[in-house]
């Protein structure tokens, strides 16, 4: 019975994912799973979009959504090999 609620459970979390994703591929997450996803406070994310700087953002009335994929390219591209090069953001 465990098993299969958990199994309903995570059926039903992943239903939520597949609904989040819109025609043009977008996979929308909140500020607060971008934190997560990317190990950064999230006061630090509300600066930086303070500030216009990291991640670029969607809003949609009062909420401010992440596209996955863009996160992941900017988890990517925030790799480095040297302290001295200095990034933007």
């Amino acid at each position: 019975m465990e098993n299969r609620i958990r199994s309903q459970v995570e059926l039903a979390k992943l239903a939520l994912e597949i609904s989040r994703v819109n025609p043009k591929g977008k996979l929308w997450i909140n500020e607060t799973e971008f934190s997560r996803l990317v190990d950064i406070s999230l006061n630090t994310i509300r600066r930086w979009r303070w500030d216009g700087k990291g991640q670029r953002f969607y809003k949609f009335g009062r909420h401010v959504r992440y596209d996955y994929f863009e996160a992941q390219e900017f988890l990517s591209n925030s790799a480095r090999t040297s302290t001295t090069v200095k990034k933007d953001w």
